[in-house]
């Protein structure tokens, strides 16, 4: 939006979301400050700011010290608000934290905890200290005392980036689905397919079952993964002749199924070996039976399998930077394959960028890169080839669906923006098109939009 836009690009976004959320122990302290302020002092106050200040500044001084250790605490593990306003390509305290719990790196979180305890126990006993002091009556540190802690909050809080406004609906000939774990409705679904083909929808949610719907939304029928106890599937891709084959994140496993909901195989296993994964995320098919596979946790990369599922080599590492023509990757979490220039095309998704390699994994070129503008990316959590040689991108972090020229990465057209109503998204996780159809997954609304492929 021309005049508040500032809001959302800015850290101003950030500062009020988390001063939303932690603010009301800057006004305890406060509170509690104040009531230290002797009485003689309201009555016979001095009149000079700089006199004002001097009589204060011992209060205040602890006030800073209590408050700011407190709301930064909790600032640095806020999650709600810092995982929706968190801005591409700036990591905040509790991103990092949420991503090394998530990776299992033991040796970054059980320091980072211990810092966070020990700050949050530092900060209750001089609340307590404060508290017992005389109670006396006061105004002026009640009022002044949230205002000196809001540095703390912005230094742990992070600064702040917002949605796409502006853009054309996505097209919504179809919108079906809503919160809820019954047949037909969605526990935040993670996973799309497209067979448009046969005129059929799949969903995976977080419930761990497989819907499939078709193109009018009507439901047909549902199974339930083999095993879901430790997560559920963030990848679903529909092979040629009509399989639904789902990348089984957290069981570490890809599993193959008929459309009817039989079992017909699985492979991988937990590990960081050929034909082990730690998160698989997506599956791209060649025409000649190659498989790739996404992975992340550790290993970020995309494997290589032969048509009987042999592995027979891996694409990229873990890590920001490349290496060379090797790419670097933080979560690649969608693939496609272009059979046609035989390249494949990888989501890298915290990066905020798509990179396109050769099937030997020679990187050839990067696309898009952090931020909202047209031909920048926010955490593309899936992609889709068009049929016209360009590339549809879901941008979790920016609320919409971008296309971008397969070449040169300019943008050719945004679609979307954040809100609940048809055509505008939140959250976007996936994406899938053919036959002139295009499906979004939108992921923080519980429901799908289906319509033509603009």
């Amino acid at each position: 939006h021309a005049v508040v836009g500032w809001v959302y690009d800015g850290p101003l976004g950030m500062m009020l979301g988390v001063t939303g959320r932690v603010g009301i122990v800057a006004c305890l302290v406060g509170v509690i400050a104040g009531r230290r302020i002797p009485v003689v002092f309201e009555a016979d106050a001095p009149r000079r700011t700089v006199d004002v200040w001097r009589g204060l500044s011992p209060t205040l001084r602890q006030a800073f010290l209590v408050g700011g250790l407190a709301t930064g605490a909790m600032a640095a593990g806020e999650i709600p608000v810092t995982a929706r306003i968190q801005p591409p390509g700036f990591p905040t305290v509790t991103s990092a934290l949420l991503n090394a719990m998530h990776y299992q790196y033991v040796d970054s979180v059980l320091p980072a905890v211990f810092g966070l305890v020990t700050l949050a126990s530092v900060a209750a006993i001089l609340i307590v200290m404060l508290g017992s002091m005389p109670r006396v009556r006061g105004l002026a540190v009640r009022s002044m005392s949230p205002l000196v802690v809001l540095l703390p909050i912005l230094l742990f809080g992070c600064s702040g980036a917002g949605d796409e406004t502006g853009v054309e609906p996505v097209p919504s000939d179809a919108v079906f689905g809503r919160a809820g774990n019954i047949d037909g409705r969605f526990d935040y679904p993670r996973a799309i397919g497209l067979d448009a083909e046969r005129g059929r929808v799949y969903v995976v949610d977080k419930t761990a079952r497989v819907q499939r719907f078709d193109l009018d939304g009507r439901f047909e029928r549902s199974w339930a993964m083999p095993r879901s106890e430790n997560g559920k599937p963030t990848g679903v891709t529909i092979t040629a002749d009509g399989r639904v084959v789902v990348a089984d994140t957290h069981e570490h496993q890809i599993a193959i199924f008929s459309p009817e909901g039989e079992l017909l195989e699985t492979f991988g296993e937990y590990g960081e070996g050929p034909g082990q994964f730690i998160y698989p995320t997506d599956v791209a098919i060649a025409a000649d039976g190659t498989w790739f596979v996404s992975e992340y946790g550790g290993n970020d990369r995309v494997q290589v399998f032969d048509a009987d599922r042999r592995p027979v080599g891996s694409i990229g590492f873990m890590g920001h930077d490349d290496d060379g023509d090797r790419p670097g990757l933080l979560r690649p979490q969608s693939i496609a394959w272009d059979d046609e220039a035989q390249e494949l095309f990888i989501a890298d998704a915290v990066n905020h960028r798509i990179v396109v390699t050769d099937r030997a994994g020679s990187m050839r070129r990067v696309l898009g890169g952090a931020g909202d503008e047209p031909g920048r990316l926010a955490y593309p959590y899936g992609i889709v080839l068009d049929g016209d040689r360009s590339l549809m991108v879901a941008e979790y972090g920016n609320n919409r669906v971008q296309r971008l020229d397969r070449i040169d990465g300019q943008s050719l057209g945004v679609w979307g923006g954040a809100g609940i109503e048809a055509g505008r998204l939140r959250y976007p996780w996936g994406v899938d098109a053919g036959g002139g159809l295009m499906a979004v997954l939108d992921s923080g609304n519980d429901r799908v939009q289906v319509g033509e492929l603009p």
